[in-house]
């Protein structure tokens, strides 16, 4: 008991400072986690001994997952997406499948990681991060379509990639290799996710309203996680997919002015910095986490393999996976510039390093170098891609 509690003393210390350290270098924050896990990992300081497959790092990963998951569900504004919904539609299944293609046989032809694994690589560093970016499009005129764009691609291909990162994980540890199985499996999860979550959101957003029925409003910031837990437990419940469940519930939270339910606008800012808080050390703590992990025997030795299938997934799947999803939304009336723009604003961040974490402990071929990729392509993307839009405005 006491070990976890250091643990966990020990984290939010050094995402505190780390937390600092970025603000004074305007580095993106889940930078100098990771660090932060190195340095009292075992590659450091040799503080931060935790066992991969505890239960308070399964705990920490999968609440951190499913609620960051939430908390992107609230961030998609249903009016603004409305405009260019078959380009999100398109870059949360089609772009998902691009990239975790290109990653996969890359991988597979470079490394000679089995085609399965491969494509579990691909489906982990496939959702995007652009959590970095929501202050610059603050502080800059960015139009409301492409930074909207950006946002809601991060919330819809988080979900749709858990859901194939599950289905690939599977078909790993059954040993049972089948296309239509993989996909019955995928539309199952999907569904009943979609489902329970518009039930579970519905039901909690009507709780916190201003209506008769609402007599739970003055516990609005408890009814987040409760939602987002609950939901995420009566999908993985009826066989769906929980994480998906999570992020549509959060999306009908945050759009409770959409569907028609008023809220208390001061309980409402409440919620907003309660949610944004505890999305903040459950980030912290994911990242930590990771940092811990990390082998650099494993990069060092493959480092220009890694890379090269890094710069692929960069210039290569990237700007495929835009114009294969943009081009096609004539509605949307996508400009050149806007579409560059959104070739280069790619970040990796938090559910790849989630799910790399779920995977620690389990007997999954090429581990290490899953671990290894993600790592980079984490950094990579992160201080790569994060300063470009800077040098731009």
């Amino acid at each position: 008991m006491h070990e976890a509690f250091f643990m966990v003393s020990i984290i939010f210390f050094g995402g505190m400072v780390g937390g600092a350290i970025a603000q004074k270098l305007e580095l993106p924050d889940v930078v100098l986690y990771l660090i932060v896990g190195i340095l009292f990992g075992p590659y450091g300081l040799h503080i931060l001994n935790m066992a991969t497959e505890s239960l308070i790092i399964k705990l920490i990963l999968t609440l951190g997952t499913l609620f960051i998951l939430y908390l992107g569900g609230r961030e998609v504004k249903i009016r603004v997406i409305k405009k260019v919904k078959i380009t999100i539609f398109l870059l949360s299944t089609v772009g998902i499948l691009i990239s975790a293609t290109i990653v996969g046989l890359s991988s597979y032809l470079l490394l000679g990681i089995p085609i399965t694994t491969a494509l579990l690589l691909g489906a982990i560093i496939s959702p995007t991060d652009p959590a970095t970016l929501v202050p610059i499009f603050k502080q800059h005129k960015i139009n409301q379509k492409v930074a909207q764009t950006v946002t809601s691609e991060s919330a819809f291909n988080d979900a749709v990639g858990s859901v194939l990162f599950f289905t690939l994980l599977n078909v790993i540890t059954s040993g049972h290799l089948s296309l239509e199985h993989s996909f019955i499996i995928f539309l199952k999860d999907t569904s009943f996710g979609i489902g329970i979550g518009l039930l579970v959101g519905v039901l909690g957003t009507i709780l916190i309203s201003r209506s008769d029925y609402g007599f739970l409003k003055n516990f609005s910031p408890i009814m987040s996680m409760f939602v987002a837990i609950t939901s995420y437990l009566v999908s993985e419940n009826f066989g769906g997919s929980g994480f998906m469940a999570s992020f549509v519930a959060g999306m009908v939270c945050g759009n409770k002015d959409y569907f028609g339910i008023k809220s208390d606008k001061t309980k409402k800012k409440v919620q907003e910095d309660v949610n944004e808080t505890v999305g903040l050390i459950l980030r912290m703590m994911i990242f930590i986490v990771l940092g811990t992990m990390i082998d650099f025997n494993i990069i060092f030795n493959h480092f220009w393999i890694h890379l090269l299938i890094i710069l692929l997934f960069m210039f290569v799947a990237r700007p495929l996976t835009i114009f294969a999803s943009a081009l096609p939304d004539t509605k949307a009336k996508w400009e050149w510039n806007e579409l560059y723009f959104m070739c280069w604003v790619r970040e990796t961040g938090v559910m790849p390093a989630a799910f790399t974490g779920m995977l620690m402990g389990m007997d999954i071929p090429y581990l290490r170098h899953i671990v290894g990729i993600t790592f980079m392509t984490i950094i990579i993307t992160l201080l790569v891609q994060f300063r470009l839009p800077l040098l731009i405005f």
